[in-house]
């Protein structure tokens, strides 16, 4: 068996619901295209375009981010070729706060993950581009440094248990974008903090990948002593663009340490006006492992449920949120998108009669409104139970997660 997957980044960005301390990590691949120094030119360093967040149990019962099914579905996805999110919720380990009766915050923490995650894969993107073409002083280009783009990304939104109630809820991930393109302006918001996170370790990434390929190429043209740059010409190419990413990396410190407090005072060169948003083109999938289905009700996380459960209630007795609200349209959406639920038929905290009688009322929704792109997929796993510790149930959960989301 392979050793478990080693986190590349451990840090903490504010949520937007309130600015509390999230404690985050990301996890790369160990042998993608990025590290394979055989793979021709064009592709060594071609950008990741799959990624997957991944949310972790009920916190007060000891949930976290090093949860045994969240790891084993990290490490299912890393070898597979994916980056891969983890953080724990408020109140979670080392993330500050509590844990909330409403589930609000939790929502919001999630979504800050998605804008991050997005960020980070958009940036390495657009550094992989300057480097390409060389216009790393180009101000146009350092504004797409974010959450625009053309490419097509592949993101699986995840969760285990209770991150599967939090996972229900989520607003769809353009409207979270939409969110993080409305305040990403704005100095002193978490988004802006948040967005500025993500360009650094984007930066880092970028760089320490044109190190390695900086050391291959030396290495390997170190037999001919007096070879010179110009009998490797990709040794000086590789040193500018070295350069790119330590500045690029030092201007977008430069422009955070000297935003304008008032957003009035922003120069009108710089705003969204000037330069048109072309969004890139997300394709959300979504996995629910094991779903706690509350009561009276076949849908994971309904608007006014009553809970029996309360340590994994989200909403009290008789509240039932406005029509705007997030939850009272994004609690299906993700039926508009690829889903897979897996479940052991004997988990504890739901029956499998009720969890299938939930499955097949989501994939006969999902038919009715979706179109060939889409679908509800469910697996129930014999002999599993809510934690996954029966013996070779999780290589079972691994294999059916991974030959899903393909």
């Amino acid at each position: 068996m392979p050793p478990p997957s080693e986190p590349t980044y451990s840090f903490s960005i504010p949520s937007l619901h309130d600015n509390t301390p999230l404690h985050c990590r990301i996890y790369h691949p160990q042998h993608s295209n990025q590290h394979s120094t055989s793979a021709p030119q064009s592709e060594n360093h071609k950008s990741p375009t799959r990624a997957a967040i991944v949310a972790h149990p009920y916190a007060p019962l000891g949930g976290c981010y090093d949860d045994p099914v969240v790891l084993s579905i990290v490490d299912a996805l890393v070898r597979e070729g994916v980056v891969v999110g983890t953080f724990n919720f408020r109140g979670a380990a080392d993330s500050a706060g509590s844990t909330s009766l409403s589930g609000k915050g939790e929502q919001a923490d999630y979504e800050s993950v998605v804008g991050l995650l997005l960020c980070y894969l958009r940036s390495l993107i657009s550094l992989e581009e300057a480097h390409d073409h060389g216009d790393a002083g180009n101000e146009t280009a350092e504004e797409k440094h974010g959450l625009q783009g053309n490419e097509k990304i592949d993101l699986l939104l995840a969760g285990y248990s209770y991150g599967s109630l939090v996972l229900a809820r989520l607003s769809p991930v353009q409207e979270i974008l939409l969110r993080f393109e409305a305040a990403a302006a704005t100095p002193g918001q978490a988004v802006a903090e948040i967005l500025a996170t993500a360009r650094k370790l984007a930066s880092e990434t970028t760089q320490r990948h044109l190190d390695e390929r900086n050391a291959h190429i030396t290495t390997f043209g170190s037999a001919d002593r007096n070879s010179t740059n110009k009998s490797h010409p990709h040794r000086h190419h590789v040193r500018l663009s070295a350069d790119l990413a330590h500045d690029t990396l030092e201007k977008l410190h430069f422009k955070r340490r000297n935003s304008p407090r008032n957003p009035s005072d922003i120069p009108k060169q710089t705003t969204a006006e000037q330069h048109p948003t072309t969004r890139p083109t997300i394709s959300p999938s979504y996995l629910f492992i094991s779903p706690v289905i509350l009561p009276l009700t076949l849908s994971i996380c309904p608007p006014g449920a009553v809970a029996s459960l309360p340590s994994l209630s989200f909403l009290g007795k008789g509240r039932s949120p406005s029509p705007s609200s997030s939850s009272s349209h994004s609690s299906a959406h993700y039926l508009q998108h690829r889903t897979l639920a897996v479940f052991g038929n004997k988990d504890s905290f739901t029956s499998s009669h009720r969890l299938r009688l939930w499955a097949e009322k989501q994939s006969r929704e999902a038919a009715a409104a979706g179109t060939s792109d889409t679908g509800f997929e469910w697996t129930e796993i014999e002999g599993a139970g809510h934690f996954w510790r029966e013996e070779g149930v999780m290589g079972a959960l691994q294999r059916r997660v991974t030959s899903w989301w393909k």
